[in-house]
């Protein structure tokens, strides 16, 4: 145990903890810092969004003469030193004009709701297989299709019936 001036104990697991403290500002070891380093969907996803609106994004980054790819890896390098999700990023750091534009205008969606709506409605699209997914049907369009299954099942049946009736006619020798 070492003593300090104000006749305090420090235990040797603290002095070393505190000795090999990080910078808040630096990313962690493993944290994404460029585009390269996010999972490709996330990657591929923001450079759409950077995209839609390359100005705006190199406006809100102080960054008016980078490429799109590098608009990227700075928004990876904000997610980086403030631990935040793709989702968090656009709901914290995006306008809700340029989300709702990029929503309704590339990706064919509805650009109504807050920030943080349409931040989890893009993210939602850029996961693997969202495209594949399989929009939800209306209510009317459930009953139409379901009245269309009890036709079809009705008309089975009665030609079902008069073949059993037609069988019942015939002679048999």
């Amino acid at each position: 145990w070492r003593r300090t001036s104000a006749s305090r104990a420090i235990p040797p697991q603290v002095r070393a903890v505190s000795s090999m403290r990080r910078s808040s500002r630096q990313p962690r070891g493993g944290q994404a810092t460029t585009a390269d380093s996010l999972p490709p969907h996330v990657a591929a996803g923001l450079l759409a969004l950077v995209e839609t609106h390359p100005s705006n994004v190199a406006k809100m980054l102080s960054a008016p003469d980078e490429s799109a790819g590098q608009l990227v890896d700075r928004i990876a390098g904000v997610m980086a030193v403030n631990s935040l999700s793709a989702e968090a990023v656009l709901a914290r750091f995006f306008s809700g004009d340029l989300m709702s534009a990029h929503l309704a205008g590339r990706l064919g969606k509805s650009g109504k709701g807050n920030p943080a709506t349409l931040a989890a409605r893009i993210v939602a699209q850029w996961r693997p297989g969202a495209a594949d997914a399989k929009k939800r049907k209306s209510r009317g369009e459930q009953a139409a299709e379901a009245a269309r299954a009890a036709t079809a099942a009705e008309d089975a049946a009665g030609a079902k019936r008069r073949k059993a009736e037609a069988d019942k006619k015939e002679p048999t020798s």
